[in-house]
């Protein structure tokens, strides 16, 4: 029985080392698609309590958030809080 030898070409074998690399990517993907993103959260909770309260109020009708969970996505629609009995610039 003769043996055979094989003799590998280097840019064959880097150009198939490529196309595996690729297909392994392609296949198996390392990141998990079932990952939501983190919503951006705003830091109100170094306001005064009474600030902090009307924008926790202003978030959520039924159930306001703790000052850590509020989101810029809550926030956002909220133009104006009156705190107290008087507005500013009246």
């Amino acid at each position: 029985m003769q043996s055979i030898r094989m003799v590998l070409n280097a840019r064959v074998f880097f150009t198939m080392a490529l196309v595996a690399m690729f297909a392994l990517i392609v296949v198996f993907p390392t990141a998990d698609q079932n990952i939501s993103a983190q919503p951006n959260t705003v830091d109100i909770c170094d306001r005064t309590p009474q600030i902090e309260e009307a924008i926790s109020k202003a978030t959520s009708q039924t159930n306001p958030p703790v000052c850590e969970d509020v989101t810029s996505d809550q926030v956002e629609p909220t133009s104006e809080i009156s705190v107290g009995g008087d507005r500013m610039g009246s």
